[in-house]
């Protein structure tokens, strides 16, 4: 006789809960997310709001969600609440007022404005990280200097070629490399 399988872990117990609930998460589903497990996932998902459950494939998967914009509005803060909201990834903190009431509109606006520039930021630093991968890794030397033609950059590789370490030549003048003739 075959013995059972053992059941597969949880996908998301170590998941905070502002992280989930940043994905859209309604809160009173929160424990039934932090037990779905790789075969149940499917069946919860297709109960979920569409951007908790896109967000949580996404995870499941080893992606890196996007997170919904949130905004904290809250009848009575003080600021040591606000500066913890603000922490945890929320992208505004409003006391509840007539006047905040009538400003919704704009705030949102602005939350969705400053949620897209960050999400920018973090894609140009990514592509950043992976160009400077490139460059490093690259045989080819490679150098950036600036317009005196002093040295602001220097790879590995082109380093290398003439024996040195990259540190060694940062800041030295280009001509470092001729040789007289």
């Amino acid at each position: 006789t075959e013995l059972p399988a053992p059941p597969k872990p949880p996908l998301f117990a170590d998941r905070a809960d502002d992280e989930l609930l940043g994905y859209g998460v309604p809160a009173e589903w929160l424990n039934d997310v932090r037990q779905v497990t790789e075969d149940s996932l499917l069946v919860l998902a297709d109960r979920l709001p569409g951007e908790a459950a896109e967000a949580l494939l996404e995870l499941a998967t080893g992606g890196n969600p996007r997170a919904i914009p949130q905004v904290v509005v809250t009848s009575a803060g003080n600021e040591e609440e606000a500066v913890e909201a603000i922490k945890a990834g929320a992208m505004d903190y409003v006391v509840k007022s007539a006047e905040n009431f009538a400003d919704m509109p704009h705030l949102a606006r602005r939350t969705l404005r400053a949620s897209r520039r960050r999400l920018e930021q973090q894609q140009v630093e990514e592509r950043l990280r992976m160009l400077s991968s490139v460059v490093e890794q690259s045989t080819e030397g490679i150098t950036v200097g600036d317009t005196s033609g002093n040295l602001l950059f220097v790879n590995e590789a082109l380093a290398a070629m003439h024996g040195y370490v990259p540190d060694e030549l940062l800041g030295k003048h280009l001509s470092i490399f001729h040789t007289p003739q």
